[in-house]
């Protein structure tokens, strides 16, 4: 019964190896720094086969076998991370379509904090630069906020009440938000409620 078992680590372990090898293979490889679209092919492949993956932790019956696919998926998704860290860096905020259905902004709003941290000044400035909607932007950092139980600094997240009102958002201080979106180049927020 234990050599089944170990056999069945052995094997698991290195399809989980294996997968997070061609995985960071397919970022790392597939895409030359200087080709924009061929990093988005390279992230959107490994998107995909990273969610194909998780059938793996159903098949799992062991915890080390549960630390085995958990540590493929980790450097699986740092590869991804890096690889679009790189598309951004190199051809901006992608035009819809460029990185298949993937939905970007929902991506990005739910990755590490370390990995957002280096990103939002890249999108910040391509905000700035009128390379970004604004509006999406906004969304990624108030989104985040709210995701970890915080107020939204940009009030770009609306709820509606009962009657299909909008709401006025959780922000701290309506100046300090009418401030910061003035800053990327949105409407204040009153007038920004006007039109939800």
């Amino acid at each position: 019964m234990r050599t089944k078992i170990a056999n069945n680590f052995s094997r698991n372990m290195f399809y989980v190896l294996l997968i997070a090898a061609l995985s960071t293979n397919s970022c790392q490889q597939a895409a030359a720094p200087e080709d924009p679209q061929a990093l988005a092919d390279a992230f959107a492949k490994a998107f995909y086969q990273s969610f194909n993956q998780t059938r793996d932790f159903r098949n799992a019956s062991t915890q080390e076998e549960i630390d085995a696919i958990q540590a493929g998926h980790d450097a699986a998704n740092t590869a991804m991370r890096e690889t679009l860290k790189q598309y951004l860096l190199l051809a901006g905020w992608p035009e819809p379509g460029v990185f298949g259905n993937i939905n970007l902004k929902e991506y990005i709003r739910h990755t590490p904090e370390d990995f957002l941290n280096d990103v939002l000044p890249i999108l910040k400035a391509q905000v700035l630069a009128g390379q970004m909607p604004a509006q999406t932007y906004a969304n990624i950092v108030d989104g985040r906020a709210l995701n970890r139980g915080g107020l939204q600094p940009y009030g770009s997240i609306v709820n509606k009440d009962r009657d299909g009102n909008p709401v006025l958002p959780y922000v701290l201080d309506i100046e300090q938000t009418n401030a910061l979106r003035k800053e990327i180049g949105l409407p204040e927020l009153e007038a920004y409620l006007l039109f939800k």
